[in-house]
């Protein structure tokens, strides 16, 4: 009897404990895009490579999100003219996978940036068309960090 209560102790600690590392999601929402803003959507699809690796976004040198998984999207409003978004590894050293410089972004426009994994830590940032873009972040989750 004791060992059965022990192990039931053990059991509903290590769920709670596995619960709080867990990311809560919500599901693709749009945003509105502002009149003086430009929209840009930063999407992960799912995929199996790389599936695991946190990646960095930042924007113009500054980090905009330590948080993007795969199966995510970030929406950013930006200013209009140059961005240089940069995807960079989860980690001290922060090393560059790959950048994609957006000029002449305009405001009260959507763009969607696809980041895509790719074998050996070779990934590839891509501006997609607004059609396709628009469907393939739609299956994306937001992954609200805890």
């Amino acid at each position: 009897m004791f060992k059965k209560l022990v192990f039931t102790f053990v059991l509903v600690t290590f769920t709670f404990i596995l619960q709080g590392c867990m990311p809560v999601t919500k599901p693709f929402t749009p945003v509105k895009v502002e009149a003086d803003k430009a929209l840009v959507y930063i999407y992960r699809p799912e995929a199996f490579i790389a599936r695991g690796v946190i990646w960095v976004v930042d924007i113009n040198g500054m980090t905009y999100s330590d948080y993007f998984v795969n199966n995510g999207y970030i929406p950013m409003k930006l200013d209009p003219g140059t961005a240089n978004i940069e995807l960079k590894e989860y980690s001290i050293s922060r090393g560059t996978y790959d950048s994609l410089t957006l000029n002449n972004i305009e405001a009260g426009k959507t763009y969607y940036v696809k980041a895509i994994a790719k074998p050996f830590s070779f990934h590839k940032l891509k501006l997609m068309d607004n059609k396709t873009g628009a469907q393939e972040v739609s299956k994306t989750v937001y992954f609200v960090k805890q």
